[in-house]
């Protein structure tokens, strides 16, 4: 029993100390008398962030394992500083806050980054820290799809496959893409060429060409039928008239819906 009303009043002082935390935390503003940057103390790479009231037996939350983008910090006297900016300055098309970097087997400098931010130390030396971009892994050149191979009469060729969005006009696709082929052969390599294998939108052409030759046909066949049975051209002007109306009216109805 006492064992148990132990419990109890820890239990009730804890959710005090909450309210107690979260009253204080609500009515805290913190300012400062000036505006700018201090120095941040980082946390390093595979450390664990704890949660709890002790760094040490808190409970592990998570580990950091990567850095994006990655920060690099190093010392340097503030006459070197000086003297760096200033002759980095009288190069041409130089930028200013441009880093070049090189591991300690590298003769050259190929990574380069940006001046992020300069911290005094107070006793003639700068903390300066440089941002690079993450390269996650290195890229290579290839096939989307390893998968499968494509020859054109037994010689080696790639495949690109051109899709319309939705709601496009299939044979405008085809006119630009065809001209767009067109602009790059003219740079291709010798031995190089480009050859449509498939090409949908000649079905599509040709069924309108089909559509096209109907309606004047079916013009014909109604201008014929109309003055064999009544013999005279005043009454054929009639369906003549009539049925390019109708056309365009039709055609009009169905582009503005």
């Amino acid at each position: 029993m006492q064992a148990q009303r132990g419990a109890l009043a820890a239990s009730e002082q804890a959710k005090a100390a909450i309210r107690a935390a979260q009253l204080n935390l609500e009515f805290t503003h913190i300012t400062a008398p000036f505006s700018g940057r201090v120095s941040n103390r980082r946390v390093s790479i595979d450390s664990l962030i704890s949660g709890g009231s002790g760094s040490t037996n808190g409970t592990p939350l998570t580990s950091i394992v990567s850095v994006d983008p990655i920060h690099l910090d190093f010392d340097m006297g503030e006459a070197d500083y000086l003297a760096f900016s200033r002759e980095h300055a009288k190069q041409e098309g130089a930028v200013a806050d441009k880093v070049e970097v090189a591991l300690g087997d590298e003769t050259e400098f190929p990574r380069q980054g940006m001046l992020d931010f300069v911290d005094n130390t107070g006793d003639g030396n700068l903390t300066i820290t440089v941002t690079f971009p993450r390269d996650p892994c290195p890229r290579h050149r290839g096939a989307a799809d390893y998968g499968s191979t494509t020859y054109m009469d037994h010689s080696n060729a790639s495949t690109l496959l051109v899709y319309a969005e939705p709601g496009a006009n299939s044979l405008a696709v085809e006119h630009e893409v065809l001209a767009t082929v067109q602009e790059l052969k003219k740079d291709f390599p010798a031995g190089v060429d480009s050859i449509i294998i498939y090409d949908p939108t000649i079905f599509i052409a040709k069924s309108v060409n089909e559509v096209v030759l109907t309606i004047f046909v079916a013009i014909l066949l109604v201008v014929g039928v109309v003055f064999v049975f009544l013999q005279s051209w005043r009454a054929t002007i009639i369906p003549v008239i009539a049925i390019p109306v109708s056309l365009v009216g039709t055609f009009t109805v169905l582009a503005a819906f």
